[in-house]
């Protein structure tokens, strides 16, 4: 069985996330800049602070969830243009309060996806080496085991876990700044990325591990 392995590697998700904030700025430059401000805000909070913070990290995931869902539901649905705003701020202030409710109460079940996406996204880079016909293998061990380690260890895990994801974040929208601002070429050479990422990724796990 071969999977589509583009989604858990590093690069292809940069791409993806760089075009889904371009696509959600519809054009706008300020809205744009207003987007990459926040994400690399909440990067940095979840990379340095993410284990103190956890329980409001789930919230503010159950909140990005629903709006999510909430552009799904309306790229989905015929809406007249007329309403389609509307609906969409009432859709997706519902959703979103329904899933900063919910997320809490999930504790466990968001640990185990916190570990194993984690891991994932740390060892995507290395599936490519992998036959295509385990590669879905690896995937899987490589979540089953994150999401173990996060219930057997729990604070260095959620330490390590939210440190890689939240730098991971914050580097996407330091770059995406960087090829906006024309500091960096926009094809650069996506070791650099990874150079960065793993020297924010040790500091902000140092960091935490300080903390009390």
């Amino acid at each position: 069985m071969a999977v589509n392995v583009q989604f858990f590697h590093p690069h292809p998700l940069f791409v993806l996330l760089s075009n889904t904030f371009k696509e959600a700025a519809q054009g706008q430059d300020a809205a744009y800049l207003s987007i990459l401000g926040a994400v690399s805000v909440c990067g940095f909070i979840y990379a340095f602070f993410g284990y103190r913070v956890y329980k409001w990290v789930l919230v503010l995931s159950g909140v990005l969830l629903g709006l999510v869902l909430t552009s799904h539901i309306i790229d989905l649905v015929q809406i007249p243009p007329s309403n389609r705003t509307q609906v969409q701020v009432v859709l997706g202030v519902i959703l979103s309060i329904v899933g900063g409710i919910a997320a809490p109460r999930l504790f466990h079940l968001f640990t185990f996806a916190l570990g194993g996406g984690s891991l994932v996204l740390a060892i995507g880079p290395l599936v490519k080496v992998v036959p295509p016909t385990y590669s879905w293998l690896v995937l899987v061990v490589g979540f089953a085991a994150g999401g173990f380690f996060a219930f057997l260890l729990m604070r260095t895990t959620l330490i390590v876990a939210t440190s890689i994801a939240g730098s991971y974040i914050l580097c996407t929208a330091l770059f995406a700044l960087g090829v906006r601002f024309e500091i960096i070429m926009d094809n650069f050479n996506f070791l650099m990325f990874y150079a960065v990422w793993f020297l924010l990724g040790l500091f902000a796990i140092s960091s935490q591990l300080q903390q009390k």
